[in-house]
């Protein structure tokens, strides 16, 4: 309050000298709703709906960048140097996938009623790096369990060193699959959807999206098209293999689902303590149902 009567007595200072009050290209929008023409407090609200979707957008995608980029500065660390590639083909469909699902992500809309629950206003929070490191730990378990039985299954003739080529082969194919499954658990493991937002399947590109990715990966793996994997650089798995994919790639969304909102039912956002015409309304009602007992 001494912040905002000090900048009115300045404007007013400068208003008396001549001079046009100076204003930020910002304080005309956050005043709008707040001085609407209007018998109600709903354009109030509705900034705080859409700020409240806009917040939780900008930390899910932090949160989702973060398990990307760990898993990826995995493979072209450790990966890299074991021989593990991907072909020219096969990274520009995992960055167009992920370009596209950021895309439509952003798109997501504010729900038309306003939540009690507050979402979580930073990413330096207890919530934010537990589930990171939970769910990163599983990314690379799952990674490097594949890895090590691929490796076990391929001669040791066909391993690649870190200099050469890329060259089609089971160890590529298995490491390349398993990164598909990671990004595809970590965009709809973490995105929050309601209360703040649409969900998944309200979001259409968001949902269309991850009904393709999930249709490509079980066309490949299971060659149900006869030559579309080898199109992508990628080899037929053994039927060992490709079942335990098929179990694992499953539990290790289940995991996740469960790390995240679990964490999120541990560690909810900070709440201040009521006041005004809530409590009020409380201690009135509470008075009402001590009365009925009586």
């Amino acid at each position: 309050m001494e912040k905002m009567a000090k900048w009115m007595d300045e404007m007013d200072a400068g208003m008396a000298g001549g001079d046009m009050p100076m204003l930020k290209p910002g304080d005309a929008s956050m005043a709008a709703p707040f001085t609407a023409k209007s018998c109600s407090v709903t354009p109030c609200t509705d900034i705080i709906k859409q700020g409240r979707c806009t917040l939780v957008t900008t930390v899910q995608m932090f949160k989702i960048l973060g398990l990307l980029c760990l898993s990826t500065a995995f493979a072209l660390s450790f990966m890299y140097l074991e021989g593990v590639k991907l072909s020219d083909i096969q990274a520009t469909l995992t960055g167009m996938m992920t370009a596209a699902m950021f895309f439509f992500i952003s798109q997501a809309k504010p729900l038309d009623k306003l939540s009690p629950v507050r979402p979580h206003p930073s990413i330096f929070s207890l919530y934010f790096f537990c589930s990171l490191l939970g769910q990163f730990s599983l990314h690379l378990s799952l990674l490097m369990y594949m890895y090590n039985l691929a490796m076990a299954e391929m001669p040791p003739g066909e391993r690649l060193s870190s200099e050469s080529e890329f060259k089609p082969n089971l160890v590529n194919s298995v490491c390349y699959l398993v990164e598909a499954v990671v990004q595809l658990s970590t965009f709809t493991v973490n995105y929050v959807g309601h209360p703040f937002n649409s969900s998944i399947s309200e979001n259409k590109g968001m949902f269309n999206s991850v009904r393709m990715m999930t249709m490509f990966l079980g066309v490949v793996i299971f060659d149900v098209v006869p030559g579309l994997g080898s199109s992508f650089g990628l080899v037929p798995l053994p039927s060992h293999i490709r079942n335990r994919l098929i179990i694992l790639g499953p539990l290790l969304f289940v995991c996740n689902f469960t790390i995240e909102h679990s964490l999120r039912i541990m560690f909810p956002a900070y709440c201040p303590p009521e006041k005004g015409y809530m409590v009020y309304t409380k201690e009135l009602q509470a008075i009402k149902d001590r009365k009925k007992k009586d």
